[in-house]
């Protein structure tokens, strides 16, 4: 069975992947990091199952029937016995079955709170560490943990409280067997033999009964894991099928009108209410308003990441679901505030892994100052990243190569969400130039606190309450 449960769990696993990459962004978001862990983890849990191991006791039904036609063919009514034993049994498994879900379900609740305290703690150990919250936080830990095995041994109890009632009943069955089959004996209604055989068969009958019930009862842990792989696959994808067209080929005019956007369950309030903004070539839009304004959703919806509840966002005339959802991407490139780094080089983060975009990525990283900048490690752009505790990079530096990976595939459509914030001066100027000579083959949207940036757009638009609303460049 292992070659077949390594095969389940392989191919399981590359679904599940495979699922979660092509989900819709918005749908995943709502899940936080640790459950979708937790999630993944349970395809491990669900081996056997997958592979039959855990079912392999149903195997053993067809011999429990057997040995009953044995029983009433030797003893006749003496099948009385086995079948009461069977119903205690019964009766027994359906409370600590239903406990044993309980239990099992509040320790996988409790161990997604886990995944999620230990992904913010261990990514905020120095601001932790700087304000002292150390014991605080592992005073949260070990309450998790209690919780956690408080919930498990609640479910091994119920088990083995089921486990000592089976035994109880199969001896307190022997019992029965010898007691009733005396008197039949005596009333010479079956042999002294028949008597000693079905004493044994009625033992193997429960023993095989107790041991299928047992197993069903620890299929509620596998129940609880086929849950969590359920919930995993049942986010939903892109929610909005996409077309066939090449964006590549459209002209480079991103539009969107009267646009609504919400997130959470229906009814809450919408980010988005009516917005309206126009980005074509040459003439760059800078986009302004107060924190939680919503223009990171707003560069969002405009790449296509997120689909908006109302209104319609065109690129070059045709929506944006009209067009291959490769070349859209190809098209249109958000450059996020939340600089992302994967195991590997430098370069390896700006091709993501593409290697014959390799010529691109060295020619904007020169075009953007990265190279500049990595000079000074000892093995420039082939420096690892991105492993965890020994990523020292500055913030600045991997801003860099968000915006260097951006313009690899040098986009028709560049979407800036405020990714220059712990630039330096310097590498502001050079970003300036860079969009100076981009404004004349790209559709450009700036978001950035920093006035020389800002100070690029032609036209500057205020997001208040949900709605654009232009406003004067010289007031802006």
């Amino acid at each position: 069975m292992g070659p077949i449960a390594s095969q389940y769990e392989t191919r399981t696993s590359v679904k599940a992947a495979r699922h979660l990459l092509t989900s819709d962004l918005a749908a995943f978001e709502r899940v936080s990091p640790g459950r979708h862990l937790e999630r993944l983890a349970a395809i491990s849990r669900l081996r056997d199952h997958g592979s039959g191991q855990a079912l392999l006791s149903v195997y053993d039904i067809p011999f429990i029937f057997g040995f009953l036609a044995l029983i009433w063919t030797l003893g006749g009514s003496l099948v009385i016995v086995p079948l009461a034993g069977l119903l205690l049994l019964s009766l027994a498994a359906i409370p600590a079955s239903r406990a044993s879900r309980l239990a099992l379900d509040d320790a996988a609740q409790t161990d997604d709170d886990r995944y999620d305290f230990l992904i913010a703690t261990l990514s905020g150990l120095q601001a932790i560490k700087m304000v002292g919250a150390e014991r605080a936080l592992q005073r949260r830990y070990e309450a998790l943990q209690e919780r956690r095995l408080t919930a498990q041994g609640t479910a091994y109890a119920s088990s083995q409280k089921l486990s000592e009632i089976g035994q109880f009943v199969v001896q307190l069955s022997t019992i029965g067997t010898i007691g009733f089959g005396s008197t039949l004996v005596l009333d010479g209604r079956i042999s002294i033999g028949a008597l000693s055989a079905c004493t044994l068969i009625v033992g193997r009958f429960l023993a095989l009964s107790h041991s299928l019930i047992l197993s069903l009862s620890r299929q509620q842990a596998s129940g609880v894991a086929k849950d969590q792989v359920r919930s995993l696959f049942a986010v939903p994808v892109t929610r909005v099928a996409m077309g066939s067209l090449d964006a590549s080929s459209a002209e480079p005019h991103l539009s969107m009108r009267d646009v609504a956007f919400s997130f959470g369950t229906q009814g809450e309030r919408r980010v988005l209410e009516n917005a309206t903004l126009d980005l074509t070539v040459g003439r760059p839009v800078g986009l302004i308003g107060d924190n939680g304004s919503g223009k990171s959703t707003l560069l969002t919806l405009l790449a296509g990441l997120y689909q908006p509840e109302a209104g319609e966002i065109r690129l070059g005339g045709r929506l944006l679901t009209d067009y291959s959802e490769d070349s859209l991407r190809r098209t249109i490139t958000l450059v996020s505030q939340q600089e992302t780094l994967f195991s590997g080089t430098i370069l390896d983060n700006i091709t993501m892994f593409r290697p014959w975009l390799t010529e691109a990525a060295l020619s904007t990283a020169d075009r953007t100052g990265l190279s500049d900048v990595v000079m000074g490690l000892p093995k420039g752009l082939a420096t690892l990243v991105g492993e965890g505790a020994t990523d020292t990079l500055p913030r600045g530096v991997m801003q860099r190569i968000s915006l260097s990976r951006a313009l690899t595939q040098s986009p028709r459509v560049l979407l800036f969400d405020d990714a220059n914030s712990a630039i330096d001066d310097r590498g502001d100027q050079r970003i300036a130039a860079l969009f100076q000579d981009l404004r004349q083959s790209c559709a450009i949207l700036i978001v950035s606190h920093r006035p020389s940036i800002l100070n690029l757009a032609d036209q500057v638009v205020r997001l208040a309450h949900g709605r654009t609303i232009a406003v004067d460049e010289a007031a802006a």
